[in-house]
């Protein structure tokens, strides 16, 4: 029997639903008392289960230099209410804990309506409440510095009767800007605002929001389980951050990765996976998203702990008949391709629910499933920046991905199961192997060098340079799927300091013209995000890079071509 099916004997989804029921109960934005009582929840179950939790707090004042410091800050209430031209709760805490944009100061307000669409279009004076969906920090401030004396925001995609997710996260610096309440409402009820404005009605809100700020943040707390001695580790992560009431971002993979490390615990008691096989420990992470994973994977590699890889769980929980959403298994870059990667790819392909095909002995899968290359916006990016494998599984896109609508009713105990079972079996299973049998796991590994490989050069079959681009990459993997030799020709790009490429930092260290320009590509194209993980990777692994070097081996990780205009930028 396969480690997906001795697990699943052991994987409880009553508990499963528990854990989900109850993780969601809490508010967990980052720098929250509330955060860290979720953290407390995921110890105490662990511990209650007999394992040794090591506890792992970061202060969010000294983060790493790229990841901008954020203040501590707490909510009770609020809401916004549509007075004119005629009444209506457009949105309130209690029902949405989305409406109270986090980290928004407190403050009452009421006044017409105006409508910016973005930060280009603010008015040197505004008198009133601010409608936008520029959710930018510069929106926010330039608002506030025309005396505003709210801003109401909504989103232009998603379910258009969900509240969304958004947050201000000011750093100590940016706490004098902070002076009117930010709320959220839905985007049917903005475009009805927009039409009474466009038609010449007066509208006018009223409302309020009952929060305010801390000496000093709660740290961002990492809860760790380690099954397993020695210093070679494979992590399975999952970040407990995001607002009451919502599931699927991130509860899901939470409570999916608590079950099946209890599921794993129950197999080893009753001796059906033996302990004493394991090569390596394998670590249970449970992360502020980026404030714990980025801190964390410094602070294990500081202390000469290797990390053979790492596995994601963000988003796993998807009811894909509502969501619209499809499960994905989101690669390391081709040059971090990795034994761990090919298991994980057999494994999520056997735990998935499937159904029997017309007329031949294969099994379909019962859910939409794709490979995707290597993308940004996890933790995975934590350990990818630093040079060592790692792979998301998550599903996307979400209709109602950070919004209020993101409830439990949209998620899918079985296949959040089936995925952690799938998770938690790699890392045994890699343990093992790596100990054990590593001639079955390279073989494993070269097969699946040559699926992917044969996906990524059709998916380019149309462009002979952007073939050649992914040959070159894929000819410099060493046969245990690492990347290629160090590149020793005269360098044009440098990694002077390691990290990730956020647009708040970029604001604080790079000149206003540039700053501008880069947050102008960045809203036309998003995916130049990961391009900026994908040259500091390169960077990262090889010190120097010839500036032609990078721009082929970018070319061949993203299957597009790049501009030298936008590569100088970068």
């Amino acid at each position: 029997m396969s480690t997906v099916g001795k697990l699943r004997t052991y994987f409880s989804i009553r508990e499963l639903i528990q854990f989900v029921s109850e993780l969601s109960r809490f508010h967990r934005i980052q720098g929250t008392k509330e955060l860290i009582e979720a953290s407390n929840y995921i110890r105490d179950t662990a511990s209650d289960a007999g394992f040794d939790v090591v506890i792992h707090e970061f202060s969010y004042s000294s983060m790493p230099p790229y990841l901008p410091d954020i203040t501590g800050w707490w909510v009770r209430d609020g809401a916004v209410e549509l007075v004119k031209p005629f009444r209506k709760v457009l949105s309130s805490f209690t029902n949405a804990s989305t409406t109270v944009v986090a980290h928004s100061p407190p403050g009452e307000f009421e006044g017409k309506v105006l409508y910016i669409s973005d930060e280009s279009k603010v008015p040197d004076s505004v008198d009133g409440i601010v409608l936008t969906h520029d959710t930018s920090f510069d929106m926010y401030v330039k608002v506030v510095r025309a005396g505003a004396q709210a801003i109401m925001y909504f989103r232009t995609e998603g379910d258009p009767s969900g509240i969304p997710y958004l947050g201000l996260f000011p750093s100590r610096r940016d706490l004098p800007n902070m002076k009117i309440p930010a709320v959220a409402i839905s985007r049917s009820d903005a475009q009805e605002i927009i039409r009474c404005i466009e038609e010449g009605e007066e509208v006018v809100v009223k409302g309020f929001v009952k929060s305010g700020y801390t000496d000093e943040p709660p740290p961002a707390r990492v809860i760790e389980v380690k099954i397993g001695d020695g210093y070679r580790e494979v992590h399975v992560v999952a970040h407990y951050c995001h607002p009451a009431g919502t599931v699927n971002d991130n509860v899901s993979g939470s409570a999916g990765l608590l079950e099946a490390v209890l599921a794993l615990d129950r197999a080893i008691r009753d001796g059906v996976i033996k302990l004493s096989s394991l090569g390596h420990p394998i670590s249970a992470v449970w992360v502020p998203e980026y404030y714990g994973s980025f801190p964390l994977v410094l602070k294990k590699l500081n202390e000469g702990i290797e990390i053979a890889g790492a596995i994601n769980l963000d988003m796993i929980g998807e009811k894909q008949s509502l969501t619209n959403s499809t499960l994905q298994l989101v690669r390391a870059p081709i040059k971090l391709l990795s034994n761990l990667e090919a298991l994980a790819y057999y494994n999520l392909v056997s735990a998935i629910p499937s159904v029997p095909s017309f007329s031949s002995p294969s099994r379909l899968p019962k859910v939409r499933f794709a490979v995707v290359n290597y993308e940004v916006g996890s933790d995975h990016d934590a350990y990818i920046t630093l040079g060592r494998p790692a792979l998301m599984i998550n599903q996307w896109p979400d209709k109602y991905y950070h919004s209020n609508l993101d409830r439990i009713d949209k998620f899918s105990p079985e296949l959040a199961s089936s995925i952690s079972l799938a998770a938690i079996s790699t890392a045994v299973e890699y343990s093992i192997l790596d100990k054990s049998n590593r001639t079955h796991l390279k073989g494993l590994a070269e097969k699946y060098v040559r699926f992917v490989s044969g996906l990524d050069l059709l998916n380019v079959y149309h462009d002979t340079r952007l073939v050649r681009a992914r040959e070159e990459i894929y000819n410099k993997l060493n046969s245990d799927g690492k990347g290629g030799a160090t590149c020793s020709y005269r360098p044009a790009i440098v990694l002077k300091r390691h990290g990730l490429v956020i647009t708040r930092s970029v604001r604080a260290y790079a000149s206003t013209d540039t700053y501008l320009k880069f947050k102008l590509m960045l809203r036309r194209h998003r995916w130049l995000r990961t391009a900026l993980n994908l040259l500091i990777l390169n960077a990262y692994l090889h010190r120097k890079v010839p500036l032609k070097d990078a721009k082929l081996d970018l070319i061949g990780e993203l299957g597009c071509d790049i501009s030298d205009n936008v590569l100088d930028t970068l």
